[in-house]
C-alpha cells in the first residue's frame, strides 16, 4: 500500500496558482487520487458540477484533471479525464497516441466509484478500480497532469514534469513508479 502527494508543473509561468496531487491505494487494485487546485485569485474555471456521474468527451478543452498509466513492460497504457462537472472518461492506447482517432478509444474496463467535488476549495477526488486493466502486484508507470482553463480562455498544462513541448502521452514524463 501507498500514499504520496505530488506537485505538478505548469508549462508556463502562472501568478500565485499551484497543483498537488495525492495517490492513495486503498486495497490491491482501487486508488483514490486527490487534486487540489490552489487559486487564491480565482482566475481558473471551476465549471458546476452536474447532478449525476457521467462519460463525457474532450474534457481536456476545459479545467481537467488527468491520469495516465501503463505497465512497465508493456507499450499499452490508459488515459483518464476528471472535470470538475462530475464528468470522466477512460481511454485506452495500444502506444504512444495509436490509435490516433478522436475521441480516443474507449476504455469500459476501468470503474470510477466514486467522483467528488468541492467548488469551495477547488478539490477533485476520484477512487478508481484498476482490477479489470492490471494485475495484482503488477509494476506500474504513472503521470499525473491537468489542464486549466483561465477565465479569459487560455489554457495551461501542468504535469510532473515537461520535456519539451507539453505532451501529457509523452512516457517519459511519467515519473512516479508504483506495484499494483
Amino acid at each position: 500500500m501507498f500514499k504520496q502527494c505530488y506537485d505538478l508543473y505548469v508549462n508556463r509561468p502562472e501568478s500565485e496558482l499551484s497543483v498537488q496531487v495525492e495517490i492513495e491505494q486503498l486495497t490491491a487494485q482501487c486508488w483514490q487520487l486527490m487534486y487540489q487546485l490552489n487559486d487564491p485569485q480565482q482566475q481558473i474555471v471551476w465549471p458546476e458540477a452536474q447532478t449525476v456521474l457521467s462519460r463525457q468527451d474532450y474534457l481536456w478543452e476545459s479545467t481537467c484533471f488527468e491520469l495516465f498509466v501503463q505497465a512497465v513492460v508493456s507499450s499499452e497504457y490508459l488515459e483518464l479525464n476528471f472535470s470538475p462537472t462530475l464528468q470522466w472518461n477512460a481511454y485506452s492506447f495500444d502506444e504512444y497516441r495509436r490509435p490516433a482517432q478522436m475521441p480516443p478509444r474507449r476504455d469500459d474496463r476501468l470503474k470510477v466509484l466514486s467522483l467528488e467535488v468541492d467548488t469551495h476549495t477547488r478539490q477533485l477526488v476520484a477512487v478508481v478500480d484498476w482490477s479489470e486493466c492490471f494485475v495484482a502486484g503488477q509494476a506500474l508507470r504513472v503521470g499525473l497532469t491537468c489542464v486549466l482553463k483561465d477565465q479569459v480562455g487560455r489554457c495551461s498544462y501542468w504535469a510532473l514534469q515537461h520535456g519539451g513541448e507539453p505532451d501529457f502521452h509523452r512516457a517519459s514524463d511519467w515519473l512516479i513508479q508504483v506495484d499494483m
